[in-house]
C-alpha cells in the first residue's frame, strides 16, 4: 500500500480545500493507505490557531483536521517561518507557542519536517 504527505495551503476560509484534503485522507485510509503528515503552509497556518471561532452553521475545518489527527494519529505540522509571520510563533519557545497559541492536535514544525515526510512517502498530494 502506498503512503501520503498532504501538503495544505489553502487558508481555513477555502472550505472546498479543506472538504477535498479530509476526504481524501479519509478514502486513502479505507483503502488501506497511510497518511504520514499533514503539513499546512503559507496561509493554511491560521488553521491551527486556538482562538478561531467559526459559526455553529459553518463547517469547521479546524475540529475536522483534529478528529482526523485523533482517530488515525495523524501529525498536523504547521510551517513556523509561515506561523511566526501570521503571529502563531512569536513566544519565547516552540512549546511555549504550541501551549498558548495553538489549538489541540497542532504543532510548529521547519519545513526539514515536511522534506523527513516527503523522503518516506510514496506521494505528496497538495490541497
Amino acid at each position: 500500500m502506498a503512503s501520503f504527505t498532504l501538503l495544505i495551503d489553502s487558508p481555513p476560509e477555502h472550505y472546498n480545500a479543506h472538504v477535498n484534503a479530509i476526504s481524501f485522507a479519509h478514502a486513502a485510509i479505507q483503502q488501506g493507505h497511510s497518511i504520514e503528515q499533514v503539513f499546512f503552509f503559507q496561509q493554511a497556518v491560521t488553521i491551527a490557531d486556538l482562538h478561531l471561532d467559526w459559526p455553529a452553521d459553518e463547517w469547521p475545518p479546524q475540529e475536522r483536521w483534529q478528529a482526523l489527527a485523533n482517530e488515525f494519529g495523524i501529525p498536523l505540522d504547521i510551517c513556523s517561518a509561515a506561523a511566526q509571520r501570521r503571529g502563531l510563533g512569536g513566544a519565547e519557545s516552540l512549546e511555549e507557542a504550541e501551549q498558548v497559541l495553538l489549538a489541540d492536535g497542532f504543532k510548529i514544525g521547519g519545513l526539514g519536517m515536511l522534506v523527513k515526510a516527503s523522503i518516506h512517502s510514496d506521494h505528496v498530494v497538495q490541497f
